[in-house]
């Protein structure tokens, strides 16, 4: 498995994931061209046993929960069917 690179998010979070593994995750921006446009982005990036692997391999990563994640809101989108 590779690990992609980290220097591409504004920010990095690890994860517990409910099998004791730990997911770390990139933010960025979506671009302007997305029906999201200007709200985070998470990026998956890669799953380890422990986390001092997921430190080693990303360390500028922080440790976080998902309740204390970014949220997007489809509020800016209209209501009228495009059907």
């Amino acid at each position: 498995m590779t690990n992609k690179k980290a220097n591409n998010y504004d920010y990095l979070v690890i994860l517990e994931k409910h099998d004791g593994r730990f997911a770390v995750y990139g933010y960025d921006t979506y671009p302007t061209n997305s029906v999201l446009a200007g709200q985070d982005r998470k990026n998956y990036l890669n799953t380890f046993s422990s986390l001092k692997q997921a430190k080693t391999i990303y360390p500028d990563s922080e440790l976080s929960h998902y309740l204390l994640l970014p949220t997007n809101s489809f509020d800016h989108l209209s209501d009228d069917s495009d059907y």
